[in-house]
């Protein structure tokens, strides 16, 4: 079993933009359609939280697993767990 487990409509993995497709391949879906990427906007080096509440909002219905760090290895940005982890249970 892995961590990854896709039902029905619910499919979809939020991630940061560095992350594997291994797991969205090992269960069939389409790396295009299965995939929501987090990017920091243009100039920017850091996600912003309302941005990722944002696409929680819109996309929540479909996606599967949030995969998001406590921080990011890259920019050291700390992500905020707690915001991010209430809006994606709100969405279930």
């Amino acid at each position: 079993m892995t961590f990854y487990q896709p039902e029905g409509d619910r499919y979809k993995i939020l991630y940061e933009e560095r992350v594997i497709n291994s797991q969205i391949k090992l269960h069939g879906y389409d790396l295009k359609d299965a995939k929501v990427v987090i990017k920091a906007r243009e100039n920017e080096s850091c996600l912003r939280t309302e941005d990722i509440v944002d696409i929680l909002r819109r996309e929540g219905h479909s996606i599967a697993l949030v995969m998001i760090g406590g921080a990011d290895y890259y920019t050291d940005q700390l992500f905020d767990i707690e915001t991010i982890t209430r809006i994606s249970h709100e969405q279930a």
